[in-house]
């Protein structure tokens, strides 16, 4: 019996890997394609901006909403109404003509990809084995690299946005009918003692009062926040040192391809060393340079710097989302509240630092100032640098643990 609740779990898991591939590739679609996309809305910077990010708000404003919902009503339905105005979006957004119709769409289709991170953790729980379970949540997480290294080396090249986009939005369409028939939770779950849980009280005083969760929380709306603003314009950028669409699009989407390496292969590097704090100050400091000045190279240096910095900004997230639980004084106990917390702030990244800080910063006469641009994604990092050297060592060897 466990043999085929495992086995059926990787079916739930191809799901939601589908599910987010679906969803993510509809959104980096844009990145390659800005310059017409912009025409074709007749929209500035600052608005494909704010059209880039809008599928952020579902997961701003209804995460916690989903996860009550969830809980009450069952996993396989919540999945289903998010996904059902996920694919009306992905299907509007392909014949949209103007900002605010584009705008929605967009913002439509993030409920599909909230109502997999909201609920990915209960569900492969119930299907899978704690080993499977770690394995599965580290193939879920690459999945949005994957999917916007597809997105930006090929989209491109389609002759028509009408294609690349009907293409995007009927794909969310094929996930939502696969999710109808072959999702489903798992109602045969061996039940346990239940745990004493702590107050609401308790548990909001733990986690708002602890210095490092707000640590932990802006670090993570930075790193998130500084990718974002990276992948929404670098393409935009490249152009505008004369290199043709099809060739950024291409170059940008080295970006992930080093963000894969990073999210599955670093940890493991770190969890050997034991140390965490030392990779992470080396990221930052990495992403800092790299962000600022490594649009700027050209060539074979260019490339290079693409990859590392996509490592190096990829690999810390999984670091900072492992912390609650590391934290002596929130552990397993207050993980679940502390995990909102730092989820909610992190979302805040993407949504108001290129929307409402750099474009607006660096916005003249002619358009977005990118020297300007990067440099202050570097800066970003340069905070992060500092954040993250304020907060305690959470290795292996730190814990008192033997690798």
């Amino acid at each position: 019996m466990e043999n085929k609740k495992t086995n059926y779990g990787w079916v739930i898991v191809a799901l939601f890997c589908l599910i987010v591939f679906s969803t993510q590739y509809l959104q980096y679609q844009m990145a390659p394609v800005a310059g017409r996309l912009m025409e074709r809305l007749n929209i500035t910077e600052q608005q494909y901006s704010t059209v880039f990010n809008a599928g952020t708000w579902p997961a701003i404003a209804f995460s916690i909403i989903l996860g009550i919902i969830t809980d009450r009503f069952g996993l396989k339905k919540t999945v289903i109404v998010c996904m059902i105005l996920a694919a009306v979006g992905g299907m509007w957004h392909a014949f949209a003509n103007s900002y605010s119709t584009m705008y929605i769409a967009i913002m439509l289709v993030g409920f599909g990809v909230t109502s997999t991170n909201v609920t990915c953790g209960k569900c492969f729980g119930t299907w899978l084995s704690p080993a499977a379970f770690s394995i599965a949540m580290g193939v879920f997480m690459s999945v949005p690299v994957i999917a916007q290294f597809i997105a930006q080396s090929t989209t491109a090249g389609f002759e028509s946005l009408d294609t690349a986009f009907l293409l995007s939005g009927a794909l969310t369409v094929v996930a939502l009918v696969l999710w109808i028939i072959f999702g489903k939770e798992n109602k045969n779950v061996a039940g346990g003692s239940k745990q004493e849980l702590p107050s609401i009280g308790e548990t909001a005083k733990a986690v708002f009062t602890n210095k490092y969760m707000w640590l932990i929380a802006i670090g993570l709306m930075l790193c998130l926040g500084g990718q974002v603003c990276s992948n929404a314009f670098l393409a935009l950028a490249l152009q505008s040192k004369g290199i043709s669409e099809q060739s950024a699009g291409i170059a940008s989407s080295i970006v992930p391809l080093g963000s894969l390496f990073g999210s599955l292969f670093m940890p493991m590097l770190a969890t050997k060393v034991g140390r965490n704090k030392p990779f992470l100050l080396v990221f930052a400091a990495v992403c800092a340079v790299g962000y600022a000045f490594g649009w700027q190279l050209e060539g074979a240096a260019a490339y290079a710097a693409f990859f590392i910095t996509g490592l190096c900004a990829s690999a810390m997230m999984p670091f900072f989302f492992a912390m609650p639980v590391q934290i002596k004084e929130i552990g397993p106990k207050y993980a679940g509240t502390a995990t909102g917390l730092i989820s909610t702030i992190e979302l805040l990244g993407p949504t108001l630092l290129p929307s409402y800080v750099l474009v607006p910063l660096c916005t003249g006469e002619t358009g977005v100032d990118f020297v300007k641009f990067f440099f202050g994604i570097g800066i970003i990092f340069v905070i992060l640098f500092v954040i993250t050297a304020l907060l305690p060592e959470t290795g292996i060897k730190a814990a008192g643990k033997k690798s």
